[in-house]
Order: C-alpha cells, then structure tokens, then sequence
C-alpha cells in the first residue's frame, strides 16, 4: 500500500513551484511536460481505465492507479497534475463511496484522504465520518492509531461531534478531578487534624487551670481522648490522601500517544 505521505510531499512541492512547461535537451529541441490538451493519452488512459474498473476491480489497487501521476516527481506528472485534479477528485470520491458502502474502512480512508490532499484541503465530512468509524473500530485494540484518526477526524471536519467525544475520550486524562479532589481531602483533613490538635492543648489547660468535679474531669478527659484520636490519625492520613491523589492523577495519563496507522500515514503537524 503507498504512502500518501509522499503524495502530500510532492503536492506541496508542486504548489510551492509551478512545473516547467519544457525541458532543455542537448542538441535537441526542448520537449514540452504536457501536451496542449493538458494531459498525455497515456494519463487519459488510465484514468479511464479506473472509471471503467470501480464497479469490479479492488478498489484498494484503483485507488494506487489514479495516484501514479501525484506519486512521481517527474516533470511530465508534475505539469499535468492541475489538469488531472477534477478527474481524480471525482474518481477517488466515487472509490471512497464504494468501498464505505462495502465496509471497507481502511481503502475509503485512502481514497478521501488522497481526495482531500490533492484538492488542498479543507472540510471533508465524509473523510471524517470515515476516519471516526475506523477510530471507534479500533479503539480497545490500538487506542494510540484510534487517537490519531479521531484528531484527524476533527481537522477535516471541525464540527463532527463523534470525532470530537472520541477525542477527548481517548486523549484525556480522566482522574484528573478524582485526583485533584483527593489531594484537596487531604489538605482539609490535615486543617481538621490541626484543630483536634489544639482541642487537646485547649482541654489540657483549662482541667490544669480550673478544679473540677471528677465526673467532669473524666468527661473532659474522654474529650481530650477523642480529640486527640482524630486529630493525630487525620494528621497522618492527610499526607497519603493527598499523594494518593497524585498518584491517581499520574495514572491516569494516557499510556499512548496519536499514532498514524501503515495505511494512513501523519500527512501533516498536529
């Protein structure tokens, strides 16, 4: 299966600078890149052969036939690349079509990815419908390659909503919120710790600073008890409550990251 990373390649390098209508040859007369009708019979041929074949050849190999002239770097495939563009927009959508009615994910992601690169970009609800379809089919079995087609989703078409839940459902870090609740729990355990704490300072000094009866010097005493039982257990609970919570949020993180699939190799920075 070629990679439509080199097809991006060679369609920016050709946006970049126009093609060379001829080329100089010693001794010679130079030789025109495209012939005036704008495309070589043999380029014609092709693509009609393609158009013919949809209906019963595999869609996968068609979808390599109309990409030969945007996958060679030779001047002649340079010059007719802009006159082939509608033909072979139109051929890689009618290919993209079939293969998602016929279920099959992978050659329909091709087809309108190479659809989408070659007319520049731009929304493209049908390539993101797709690539989100293929995310969610893959997404238990190889959650990195299901993130990059969901991002990718999402840039050809900024508004579907299922490429965007399955974004941030694979790309978030979901105990986050448990974990920051936890690290706040322990700082307030830690408050209430210091308070039961001083309870027991407080109990202490007012039995040494006033006689009471022993009824309620036993009372104050099982206070004092109590207090201090809470405070030093919150005292030392606090600290693991709160790394608890670190820890939690820590393993939440992903354990991948976006990658792009053989079939469907990263056509740009994201």
């Amino acid at each position: 299966m070629r990679p439509l990373l080199l097809l991006l390649c060679l369609v920016a390098r050709a946006s970049a600078a126009p093609p060379e209508p001829s080329i100089d040859v010693v001794a010679a007369p130079p030789i025109e890149t495209a012939p005036a009708g704008g495309l070589d019979p043999d380029v014609v041929a092709r693509l009609d052969a393609v158009d013919q074949a949809i209906g019963t050849s595999p869609l996968d190999a068609l979808v390599d036939r109309v990409l030969v002239l945007y996958e060679s770097d030779d001047p002649f495939s340079r010059a007719q690349r802009e006159a082939a563009r509608p033909r072979s927009v139109e051929l890689l959508g009618r290919i993209g079509e079939r293969a998602r009615t016929a279920g099959d994910l992978v050659t329909a992601a091709r087809a309108f990815d190479a659809r989408r690169t070659i007319s520049g970009g731009g929304r493209d609800p049908q390539l993101a419908q797709v690539l989100t379809a293929w995310a969610e089919r893959d997404a238990k079995a190889s959650p990195g390659r299901a993130l990059y087609l969901a991002r990718r989703a999402r840039a050809a078409d900024p508004g579907d909503s299922r490429a965007a839940d399955l974004d941030d459902d694979l790309g978030k870090n979901h105990r986050v919120w448990p974990g920051r609740l936890a690290i706040v729990a322990g700082f307030v355990a830690l408050a209430v710790g210091i308070y039961a704490r001083s309870r027991v300072s407080a109990i202490e000094e007012d039995l040494a600073m006033h006689a009471r009866p022993g009824d309620q010097v036993e009372s104050a005493l099982a206070e004092r008890d109590r207090y201090d039982a809470i405070g030093t257990g919150l005292i030392i609970a606090a600290p693991v409550i709160s790394f608890g919570g670190v820890l939690l949020m820590w393993s939440g993180k992903p354990s991948y990251s976006p990658t792009s699939p053989a079939e469907l190799p990263a056509l740009g920075g994201r």
